[in-house]
């Protein structure tokens, strides 16, 4: 056999291996997106609230408040409303963070797994951040009283991508009725059928997504 031949053949393994092992890691998030929005849409039964919704885990580490570009520059921005209040504790003790955000437009929730494992009190960022964004799945999908419950600010897609554009973070008013209710509703989540049972499920989805990477550092190394 030729040299050029096992060189061709170790360039199609470098391909193949790493597309097989996203595949993998694809497949991974996809079991447990089914398993998060049928807990949550089951959530959205029991509170009365549009159960037209998904819930899509991310492997990417972040914040709501990264994403949404909170920043101390700007009018208003220095003020301590209970949103700079909460971010500024979770930036010191790492288990408090909204590890997560909703997309109106798709009605989506994005859940961080690396941000609700990290530093522990997994149970707790996974549920407020669950409690967080379905007050935000409220306020742009149920504009009657038959919600007030769990948000009484409503607004549209359009409205809320304005406000994003020109109001800080910690002022912009959905923030704050989010960060004021998430953690009552999720005293009331934490009590729901299948709690626990999905909470394991992102553990557990910790380790099989572990257990790919070694495979690819054990290739790379």
């Amino acid at each position: 056999m030729s040299s050029s031949t096992n060189e061709d053949k170790l360039k199609e393994a470098a391909l193949e291996v790493p597309l097989e092992a996203s595949k993998q890691l694809r497949k991974i998030l996809d079991d447990l997106s089914r398993d998060l929005t049928d807990f949550t849409k089951g959530v959205c039964v029991n509170v009365n609230l549009n159960s037209n919704i998904r819930a899509v885990p991310s492997l990417i580490k972040f914040t709501e408040h990264e994403i949404k570009n909170f920043t101390k520059t700007g009018f208003g921005a220095e003020i301590k409303t209970i949103v700079r209040e909460r971010i500024e504790k979770s930036n010191k003790e790492e288990k408090i963070a909204i590890c997560g955000y909703y997309d109106p437009e798709r009605k989506v929730i994005v859940l961080s797994i690396p941000c609700i494992l990290y530093c522990g009190n997994e149970i707790d960022k996974f549920c407020t951040t669950l409690a967080h964004e379905l007050i935000h799945h409220c306020q742009f999908t149920c504009h009657s009283s038959s919600c007030e419950g769990i948000c009484k600010y409503w607004l549209n897609p359009d409205e809320g991508r304005e406000i994003d554009e020109t109001i800080p973070y910690n002022l912009r008013p959905h923030e704050i009725e989010a960060y004021t209710k998430d953690e009552e509703f999720c005293k009331k989540i934490k009590e729901m059928k299948g709690f626990n049972e999905i909470t394991n499920k992102i553990k557990d989805t910790e380790a099989k997504v572990n257990e790919v990477l070694t495979e690819l550092k054990m290739i790379y190394a």
